[in-house]
């Protein structure tokens, strides 16, 4: 931890996993209670606590880790996938009709395509989600400098899975 690049690495480190009670995260509890680090919780101000893992979770070579998966770790086998499933759509003389290069001869991708289409499909289905425009602002980022002076729409919605999910469940 001392040693990572980013502030988000710094935060916290994932040791372990398991379900909730299970004898994996029991044990690794008190081994950690024993080396001198302590609980969170009840007016306990120690350096570990046990919370729900990661959804998505990176990947050390071919073996899961208990840390989240990074976006930018993605980026190259995706722009693989994408250029392939580009190439097997627009076949010679058969292109992909719904495409729009803008002007392009060939497509540029990159997370920010992922993160346009997300939206634009959550704001097609927001009368059936129940979502507001605001939600999806936050979600997804956008108009972030007028919501930071509005405080309490960050607070709102930042941890909230239920909202989270329902932005998300028609992709």
């Amino acid at each position: 931890r001392c040693e990572a690049k980013h502030s988000k690495d710094k935060r916290y480190i994932n040791i372990t996993g398991g379900a909730t009670g299970c004898v994996e995260l029991a044990a690794m509890s008190l081994e950690l209670e024993e080396a001198g680090f302590g609980s969170q919780g009840e007016g306990k101000p120690g350096f570990f606590s046990i919370v729900a893992g990661p959804l998505l979770r990176s990947t050390d070579g071919n073996r899961l880790s208990h840390m989240p998966v990074d976006p930018s770790s993605t980026y190259g086998a995706l722009h693989a996938m994408y250029d392939e499933a580009y190439v097997m759509a627009n076949q010679p003389g058969d292109p992909d009709p719904w495409l729009d290069l803008q002007g392009l001869d060939e497509p540029l991708w990159g997370h920010h395509s992922n993160r346009r289409g997300a939206d634009t499909v959550a704001r097609a289905t927001m009368v059936q989600t129940k979502m507001l425009e605001e939600d999806l602002d936050l979600f997804f980022g956008w108009q972030e400098k007028m919501y930071n002076q509005r405080m309490q729409f960050h607070y709102a919605t930042r941890f909230n899975r239920e909202k989270r999910y329902r932005v998300t469940m028609y992709l």
